[in-house]
């Protein structure tokens, strides 16, 4: 850009003033983090400008920044304005452009549109007809709007130029309902790292300008305010109004815990050959506002408290924003994890889908296992406990065995609470039905020995609906583990796409092989019953032992009560012996029958002992339980055809997008933690940060502060 009347606003003078050696050096570090674009996503401290319209915020900012904005009474400010200053020593003239940042609440179609406005100056004097055409461009103007909530960026580059950004809200109106009010103090409230500079002209009373009661309601306690008093040459000499802004000055009512600083603002109407300095040094000198402290009136001293404050807003803020800023760098590194790696290529897609593979094995391989030791396992949530897939199947097996021990002998459909009395049946009387119905060359008394698998089916028809019962139950079990994995290692349509085309066909195919399984399994008891266990015949042998102890012992017991009536000889000794021996059965239906009920009852409790243990072992184990965990196994997953690999491996624009943009955030975030830390070696900080003795002094400024009269609506 040419060289202008207005270049040396750029020069030494302003740069000297805003830039002293012993601040430099942390006020890089923030540049720097400004410069990697951090101020995006974390607070960062600046320079925020906040005032009344018409309190002379223009000049003031103009004044600090060294970017000379429209003085005029008519181009009040009417939007944000975000002034960067950046350094690039390579370049000879300055360089400014302007842009607008559009507001998110605006259609898409506006914010296309203000969002290519971009305006590069070739000089100075171009920069108040761009911001007219800003601000027709946001629609502002007679017809238009009277507040815009788009910002207007001014990029000022140059060398030597200090990397500072300052920015200029919107006029407060005094309108409690005006909705670019509340979006003033939404914004101050989001930047709690910054400097409010709160300006308050003299040509008004302060205590009606509304950015003091602004200013209180985004900053109680006042820490982060520094007020700045404008036009005090629109005060009358030796009035009770400049009384009471000396009074102001020196923080004696509305106090700050940066204190207050008075400046004279160049009037659009004064002649512009003459020295804005040499005007307010001979207003300073000839004025009552000599009596302030020299170091807080006048605008060179102002840029090198502002370049103080600054330096110790930073040097406070750093801490946490270095703990913020890592903390963004592992919640945006998490954020990328879980989205895993970029998927352009079919290769890379199957890799990612290997990933999942890998994951989904190690969760479900220890929930089988129970090995519960990742964090997947821990308790805080309802479905915590069905995720522990191994507990859940062998509490399901022991329920499982308790109904099976305590079923009864009934025909029919098993369902204890739904089976009517007149579904049981008495053992021996099925027996002796079956003994007539099936009777061949069998000798009296005897029974063919195919009706012991006969009675045995229908004692244990109840088993088959009973143990399809256990199997669905566990494979459903399975089911809702196999989708609390796949849902806490990946996005919402991944896991959609593995359930729909891997985990639930792997899982119903699992089901079919335990129902395959379990009816060769039961096609056992449909031939003739095998067993070379001795239980059968103990078992035998003892209901036999039973039954004859028990006749036996109501024999006696019927001796015994005729002896005392009658009273018995020596035939009563022989009584007594034939009552311990068993009595023969002269009905050899009868007796067949019930040797064919011991024979099938004992039969019965074998087998139900076998099928209790073998439909959790041969049956669930194999089929579910060591198969699950190799749903997404990585030899099943290089087999897949790319078709498959593409519908589940595969992501959408939007999640394109998402990733470039998480990868963009990190790299900021990454480097710059790196920045902070080269920081705090290189000057041997610790990362608690400190207060300085002035802060503390300020500090206690603040302590003793009451509520001043202005904002209490008090008259002074």
């Amino acid at each position: 850009m040419a060289n202008s009347s207005h270049d040396g606003a750029f020069g030494a003078g302003v740069v000297h003033d805003l830039q002293q050696s012993q601040n430099l050096e942390l006020l890089d570090v923030i540049d720097q983090l400004r410069a990697e674009g951090l101020n995006e996503h974390v607070d960062l401290p600046q320079l925020i400008v906040v005032g009344d319209q018409s309190s002379g915020k223009s000049s003031l900012l103009s004044a600090i920044s060294g970017v000379p904005f429209s003085r005029k009474d008519n181009l009040c400010t009417r939007f944000a304005t975000e002034v960067v200053l950046r350094r690039n020593d390579s370049l000879t003239d300055v360089q400014i452009t302007v842009t607008i940042i559009s507001s998110s609440s605006r259609p898409y179609a506006d914010r296309t549109r203000l969002d290519a406005f971009a305006r590069k100056l070739q000089t100075i004097d171009e920069l108040p007809n761009v911001m007219e055409a800003a601000a027709t461009a946001m629609g502002l103007g007679p017809s238009g709007t009277a507040f815009a909530a788009d910002i207007l960026r001014l990029d000022v580059c140059g060398a030597r130029m200090p990397q500072l950004t300052i920015v200029d809200l919107p006029g407060l109106v005094h309108a409690e309902t005006n909705r670019q009010t509340k979006e003033d103090i939404a914004l101050v409230n989001g930047l709690e790292r910054s400097i409010i500079l709160a300006v308050v002209s003299a040509k008004n009373d302060y205590q009606n300008q509304i950015v003091l009661t602004k200013t209180r309601q985004v900053d109680p306690d006042g820490r982060r305010t520094l007020g700045i008093v404008t036009k005090p040459d629109a005060l009358f000499p030796n009035s009770e109004s400049e009384t009471s802004f000396l009074e102001l000055i020196r923080n004696e009512d509305i106090k700050f815990s940066l204190g207050w600083h008075v400046v004279r603002n160049p009037d659009s109407n004064e002649n512009q050959t003459v020295d804005p300095g040499t005007l307010e040094h001979d207003f300073f000198r000839k004025s009552r506002m000599s009596r302030i402290d020299p170091s807080k009136r006048g605008l060179s001293s102002l840029r090198t408290r502002l370049s103080e404050v600054l330096f110790r807003q930073i040097e406070r803020e750093l801490p946490s924003l270095m703990k913020e800023v890592f903390a963004a760098a592992s919640r945006t590194r998490d954020g990328l994890e879980r989205m895993g790696r970029s998927r352009t290529t079919i290769m890379e897609k199957r890799h990612f889908v290997m990933d999942i593979g890998n994951k989904f094995h190690s969760l479900c391989f220890a929930a089988c296992e129970g090995l519960y030791e990742d964090q997947f396992f821990a308790e805080h949530g309802s479905d915590m406990s069905a995720r522990r897939l191994r507990a859940v199947v062998q509490n399901t097996n022991i329920e499982f065995v308790a109904r099976m021990l305590k079923a009864p002998l009934r025909t029919g459909h098993l369902g204890a609470s739904e089976t009517s009395e007149s579904d049981a049946f008495n053992v021996v009387d099925r027996a002796r039905e079956l003994v007539h119905s099936y009777r061949g060359k069998e000798l009296p008394g005897t029974f063919n020995p195919a009706l012991i698998g006969q009675l045995f089916r229908e004692l244990s028809r109840p088993w088959r609906l009973m143990a399809r019962e256990h199997i669905d139950a566990i494979w459903l079990a399975a089911r809702v583990t196999a989708v609390a994995v796949i849902d806490s290692i990946t996005n919402s349509r991944v896991r959609d796409a593995c359930l729909r085309t891997v985990i639930d066909p792997a899982l119903e195919s699992m089901r079919r092989t335990m129902v395959d399984r379990f009816d060769d399994y039961m096609a056992n008891f449909e031939r003739q019953p095998i067993t070379y266990n001795h239980y059968l015949t103990e078992n035998v042998q003892r209901v036999r032992l039973e039954r004859d102890r028990a006749a036996a012992e109501a024999r006696f017991i019927k001796f015994f009560q005729e002896r005392e009536k009658k009273g018995l000889g020596a035939a009563g000794y022989n009584y007594l012996v034939s009552c311990a021996v068993p009595e023969t059965q002269p009905d050899m239906d009868a007796l067949a029958a019930q040797n064919l009920a011991d024979y099938a009852q004992a039969y019965y409790h074998v087998a139900i002992k076998r099928i209790i243990d073998d439909v959790p072992a041969h049956v669930v184990e194999p089929a579910l339980m060591t198969t699950l965990p190799n749903i997404l196994d990585a030899s099943k997953i290089l087999e897949m055809p790319e078709a498959l690999i593409e519908e589940v491996g595969s992501e959408s624009e939007k999640r394109r997008t998402e990733r470039d943009a998480l990868r963009s955030k990190l790299e900021i975030f990454e480097r710059s933690s790196i920045i902070c830390q080269i920081y705090v070696k290189s000057t041997g900080s610790d990362s608690r940060g400190h207060h300085t003795r002035e802060n503390n002094t300020a500090d206690r400024d603040i302590e003793h502060n009451t509520v001043p009269k202005s904002l209490n609506g008090e008259a002074k």
